[in-house]
């Protein structure tokens, strides 16, 4: 009985520390996603990013990058998340 409560234990333990460094290397990759995002919206060097915020869309996820242009101008520009391509562009 003992051996099967440490071997159900250590199981456990190795299942949770295995599901922590997944979440923990999706955490990565998601940032370096959303900077990947914001430079595919950009259009200049001078083009600022306000923000990057995953959205769904009917097509699937998407990063939506609001961008302030030269002009003082804010646009929406939609990233696939999948593809990097953009799909939308709002002015």
């Amino acid at each position: 009985m003992r051996t099967i409560t440490l071997f159900t234990l250590l199981l456990t333990l190795g299942m949770s520390t295995n599901m922590l460094w997944a979440s923990h290397g999706s955490a990565e990759q998601e940032a370096a996603s959303r900077q990947k995002a914001a430079q595919i919206a950009k259009h200049s060097p001078e083009d600022q990013v306000l923000k990057v915020e995953k959205r769904n869309s009917p097509n699937g996820p998407v990063y939506r990058v609001k961008i302030l242009g030269n002009g003082g101008r804010v646009r929406s520009v939609y990233v696939d998340i999948r593809s990097g391509q953009v799909i939308h562009l709002h002015q």
